[in-house]
């Protein structure tokens, strides 16, 4: 036996693969499915929250995931999420520009990206 732990943590059988109910956002984090993407500024994605603006930038924790990556040039925010066992890599938020200022409005166009 080694002294290093596992390469890979013991898995719990009786644990399921893919939750039946999400998780509560107990963080108060940046919902996706409900608050709205603001604008693209620089390396940082503003989002609504319930009246109060929130900046994220890559690495930053949202509800069920984190943000991947933000790209100013193409107004564009990828997103990994969890929903409880099922991955979703990543979701994009795309926001159109409107008198120079990156807005997102219509959730109709927000669409899965291919998986890498």
């Amino acid at each position: 036996d080694s002294v290093l732990p596992a390469r890979r943590p013991p898995v719990n059988p009786f644990f399921p693969l893919v939750l039946e109910s999400l998780p509560p956002n107990t963080d108060d984090l940046v919902d996706l499915e409900t608050d709205e993407l603001i604008s693209v500024i620089g390396g940082a994605a503003v989002f609504n929250r319930e009246g109060q603006m929130r900046t994220l930038h890559a690495g930053d924790r949202v509800y069920l995931g984190r943000v991947s990556s933000v790209d100013p040039n193409q107004a564009r925010v990828i997103i990994d999420l969890n929903k409880g066992g099922i991955r979703e890599r990543a979701w994009n938020w795309t926001c159109r520009l409107e008198s120079g200022i990156a807005r997102h409005s219509d959730r109709s166009n927000w669409t899965p990206c291919p998986v890498l």
